[in-house]
């Protein structure tokens, strides 16, 4: 199992060598509202990549290790 704290929110998901996923309800201060969260990734060079999908948006995001 793997776990998050994404500001007040606490995701859930999983995780293996190639892939992981987080789950959860996240409150968005800009728009006023909650919705629910999913996030897909998987590793990409010293960094990570995926799609987020909050309420009806999806973002796609590319991270990297912060020095």
């Amino acid at each position: 199992m793997l776990t998050a704290k994404f500001d007040a929110s606490n995701l859930e998901g999983s995780a293996t060598d190639e892939q992981f996923t987080l789950k959860g309800e996240y409150f968005a201060p800009t728009a006023g509202y909650s919705g629910a969260l999913a996030i897909t990734g998987k590793p990409d060079g010293e960094g990570l990549s995926g799609d987020a999908i909050w309420d009806v948006y999806e973002l796609p995001f590319k991270a990297k290790r912060a020095d």
